[in-house]
């Protein structure tokens, strides 16, 4: 190593190999013929990264998509063997190779970590798991709950699409008078719209168009865009039980897109949108 903080390389890597052999995650073993063991170097994040990729590549879909429970739950069928690190082979036994007994001791040396089980919920997001149909889904019914209470809408009406058709708002309808100003500085247009923009980023793609056009206003809003923000509440109080379902198809990118032409009143800008699909849910 020609680095100038070599030394501090080689102090690490012989840590992380001294925990590796108190730990017992791994142990000295011929290498089976039919074996083709993992190569690494002696870059301790590179081999974690190897080591985590070929974990993954081992585990069913619904599984990849949850690291902490896939790392922590989850036995392999088959077993993991690892050549010897470059500057830590073993005198007499180099062609040995090391067989890894416990990936979950493993990460333990390396990182502070929790075994809780099946994760539910992740920043308001509820992780549904059918092991059966080997699909996972993302949904957000208690985080759209809070946020019907949070601005008076959970007995409201049930609307039937985010935007209405032949609604058309512009900057016409922005206020204009100091009494407008009045009447609507109690309406917390930026805060439902703040937390619409979280629903529609993780799990309600759907709203992404209606909340675009609201979005425009938010500086100067008048009563038709914050009608128009109540009539999107509405419509997710209907289908507060949608979901992002992923199955176990293969890994094909789809993608969808379409425009508009000079919709926009105020700018006479025309407006695109897109979508692409992996395993059956929506990713971007």
């Amino acid at each position: 190593m020609n680095d100038v903080d070599c030394d501090q390389w080689i102090k690490a890597m012989n840590l992380v190999m001294e925990s590796m052999y108190s730990n017992s995650v791994w142990t000295l073993v011929d290498q089976p013929n039919d074996v083709k063991p993992i190569a690494v170097n002696g870059s301790t994040r590179g081999n974690e990264t190897k080591l985590v990729k070929y974990r993954l590549s081992k585990l069913d879909l619904w599984q990849k998509m949850d690291v902490k429970t896939a790392f922590l739950n989850d036995n392999l069928a088959e077993s993991i063997y690892m050549v010897q690190p470059k500057g830590f082979i073993q005198k007499g036994q180099e062609q040995k190779v090391y067989h890894l007994t416990d990936i979950k001791k493993w990460l333990a040396t390396q990182f502070q970590m929790k075994d809780l089980g099946n994760a539910q919920y992740v920043l308001g997001i509820q992780i549904v798991r059918n092991c059966k149909n080997k699909t996972l889904a993302m949904s957000q019914t208690s985080y759209i709950d809070k946020m019907l209470s949070r601005h008076k809408m959970q007995n409201s009406k049930k609307g039937l699409l985010p935007y209405r058709y032949g609604i058309h708002l512009s900057k016409e309808q922005c206020l204009k008078t100091s009494q407008d100003v009045k009447d609507m500085s109690n309406i917390p247009y930026a805060s439902a719209l703040g937390s619409l923009m979280y629903a529609m980023l993780c799990t309600r793609p759907d709203i992404c168009y209606s909340v675009g056009i609201v979005s425009r206003y938010q500086s100067n809003p008048g009563r038709d865009h914050w009608t128009t923000v109540k009539n999107i509440l509405k419509y997710l109080r209907r289908t507060k039980e949608y979901m992002l379902v992923y199955g176990s198809k293969d890994l094909i990118l789809t993608g969808y897109i379409d425009y508009d032409f000079q919709i926009d009143k105020d700018a006479r800008k025309s407006t695109s949108g897109s979508v692409f699909t992996l395993n059956g849910g929506a990713v971007v």
